[in-house]
């Protein structure tokens, strides 16, 4: 399907942009050449470090575990073409004490290739343990020094909140259902319209008006704060499920490090990217 998108692309002066969210157990070597063909781009997912990220992704077919076959997935990819890998740690309280392991497994890895995600288990809170927020920032520093770039947390320079909230961008399923967020179930609930044999959507109107009302930017306490070209406020889904409550759930709230850390890590790593790539960056995911 991938290559007949493709294909008509052309014959309208249009490229496409393949992107694939993925626990890479199913990337295999056959499959690398298609890949590569697409010049497909991933995000990957670990769960910490080995043991940790064994114990939460099982599967009966790799009875000693994921984490090494994920690993293997990513050094195949990037010494295949030139390929690029967000890879997304999931981290809680006690990952940063054992990461070192994972920054092991990585180091060979083409730093034009690969990036580094941190995000917290949605299910954890940070420990009020000052140790976890050292062991955050050593972390960091540590991949600053190593010369590999990350993100953390969702600020950056562009004008809307979140991908999804942008009027072009919708999410179609298999089954031609068609949704305004990947973070939900893909469920009739969340279902905002249906793709037609045409290829047009057919909306449900009375959700897609609620949605394009919403302005993210527009809560008193988003107005006040100096950070908002870089945030922007809460997406639309989360205006949708929780109305005024834009303070409350303000990622400032959850940061891990001092803003003063945080500036400085985002100085140091836009450092190391220009070091890498001059003043043209890659697109990676966001």
């Amino acid at each position: 399907m991938l290559f007949k998108v493709k294909d008509y692309a052309k014959t309208i002066n249009k490229d496409i942009r393949v992107s694939i969210v993925t626990n890479a157990t199913r990337i295999t070597e056959d499959i690398i050449p298609m890949l590569a063909e697409l010049d497909a781009t991933f995000q990957i997912t670990i769960d910490g470090y080995r043991e940790k990220h064994n114990s939460i992704k099982k599967s009966p077919e790799f009875k000693e575990g994921t984490y090494d076959v994920v690993m293997k997935a990513i050094h195949d990819l990037t010494n295949a073409y030139n390929s690029r890998i967000n890879l997304r740690i999931n981290f809680d309280n006690q990952t940063f004490k054992h990461l070192h392991s994972v920054v092991n497994d990585i180091q060979d890895i083409d730093r034009k290739k690969i990036r580094i995600h941190l995000e917290r288990v949605w299910q954890t809170t940070a420990s009020d343990d000052s140790s976890t927020g050292t062991d955050f920032k050593e972390f960091i520093n540590e991949m600053l020094r190593l010369n590999f770039r990350l993100s953390y947390l969702n600020f950056g320079r562009r004008n809307y909140s979140c991908l999804m909230d942008l009027k072009n961008n919708v999410v179609i399923s298999y089954n031609g259902d068609v949704y305004n967020c990947t973070g939900r179930d893909f469920t009739s609930t969340h279902q905002e319209g249906q793709l037609t044999s045409d290829g047009s959507i057919e909306w449900e109107q009375n959700k897609l008006e609620k949605r394009t009302a919403i302005k993210t930017y527009n809560d008193s306490a988003c107005i006040r704060c100096k950070l908002l070209p870089q945030c922007w406020g809460l997406c639309k889904q989360k205006i949708l499920e929780h109305p005024n409550k834009a303070e409350q759930m303000c990622p400032l709230k959850t940061m891990e490090i001092t803003m003063d850390d945080y500036i400085t890590y985002r100085f140091n790593n836009e450092y190391i990217s220009r070091k890498i790539f001059g003043n043209k960056q890659p697109v990676f995911f966001t």
